[in-house]
């Protein structure tokens, strides 16, 4: 029989209703590093990068990191600010606690119109300029053939 790990760091036997995942003592479901990591298609190296940039905080065990669904939240959000372009630091600050703490809020919400239309402008630029050096690498490629 598999068991569950719990915190207080006992075994227990597996609720039937839980495939492979390890419970908290106050039954909060918490994942293995390589779980999650499977989960976002990330490497383990980039979760512990955004534990290091102080993005995320999983429990620690021994030296076994075990994320909560809030810290798969955080993940999320995360990944989508790099999705629209957003640098570490911005994503850090737009991680802070705000308000109340208890919940994670999407990513859409903590961003202003001011944010939006900065990050708009910055992704535009970005397209030209690729844009740019596509057209040029064409053009050397036909000079080439």
């Amino acid at each position: 029989m598999t068991n569950h790990l719990y915190l207080n760091g006992k075994e227990e036997p597996k609720p039937s209703s839980v495939e492979n995942e390890n419970i908290t003592p106050n039954s909060e479901p918490v994942h293995s590093i390589g779980k999650v990591a499977k989960q976002y298609n990330v490497s383990l190296r980039t979760l512990r990068f955004y534990e290091s940039c102080d993005l995320l905080h999983p429990l620690h065990r021994g030296k076994t990191r075990l994320y909560r669904t809030e810290d798969c939240r955080r993940i999320e959000m995360i990944l989508r600010g790099k999705q629209f372009g957003f640098s570490i630091a911005e994503i850090h600050d737009l991680l802070l606690p705000r308000g109340d703490k208890s919940t994670v809020p999407e990513l859409e919400s903590r961003l202003t119109p001011d944010d939006i239309l900065s990050k708009i402008k910055a992704l535009q630029q970005r397209r030209d300029d690729l844009e740019r050096a596509i057209e040029e690498l064409n053009k050397m490629q036909k000079s080439k053939s």
